[in-house]
């Protein structure tokens, strides 16, 4: 058994409809994003007390009273393992 359409189909001339674009270049907006000026405040006290606790943890390895907890190092770093699927 043969079947025929009796209106022919235009496939190709769809496709070619969807692949052109809408928008030229121009029109296109382009994304921006603005930081607050309480984000920056944050982000420079974070950075301050940062160096301050760097500061503070090279003096104590320079004077070697520096002590490292293995237990809590271990227990991080599985827990950083665990929570990224690696184990």
């Amino acid at each position: 058994m043969k079947i025929q359409s009796s209106q022919p189909i235009h496939q190709a001339a769809a496709y070619k409809k969807i692949t052109q674009p809408t928008q030229t270049d121009a029109s296109i907006k382009k994304d921006k994003v603005e930081i607050s000026q309480e984000a920056r405040a944050l982000r420079t006290n974070t950075n301050e007390a940062r160096e301050t606790r760097l500061n503070e943890l090279k003096a104590q390895i320079d004077n070697g009273t520096y002590k490292l907890n293995a237990e809590q190092t271990a227990l991080s770093v599985y827990q950083s393992w665990k929570s990224s699927g690696l184990l």
